[in-house]
């Protein structure tokens, strides 16, 4: 399986731990212009309430977006000290003891500062 299989398959198990609806994940490279960007800047989510329909970020609840870069940010960024301003701001309160539970587990491979947690 290639690297960009692997991590689109643990970024879906990690989202499905903290937002069970999430069942699939897409991510496009920005087109501007006609030239790709080597930043990954679209994405869209199937979400189990209607899995034909795959819906662009910019549908997305403010917390299932903050939700999901949150994931990214504690499991695939290389940094080994990150600063978060208000992770549960915007997040469902039945999500919020399965995001704080996510943060606890990225703990072991990073130093991670958060504020108003």
């Amino acid at each position: 399986m290639s690297k960009k299989k692997l991590k689109k398959k643990k970024l879906l198990r990690l989202l499905s731990y903290v937002l069970p609806f999430v069942k699939d994940v897409e991510i496009e490279k920005e087109n501007q212009n006609g030239i790709i960007t080597n930043e990954y800047t679209k994405w869209k989510v199937r979400e189990q309430y209607d899995n034909n329909v795959s819906l662009p970020s910019k549908l997305l609840s403010s917390g299932t977006v903050l939700t999901t870069a949150t994931i990214v940010a504690l499991f695939f960024s290389k940094r080994k000290i990150q600063f978060f301003e208000e992770p549960e701001r915007g997040v469902h309160p039945a999500v919020i003891s399965a995001l704080y539970s996510a943060i606890l587990r990225s703990q072991q491979k990073q130093t991670n500062f958060f504020n108003h947690t």
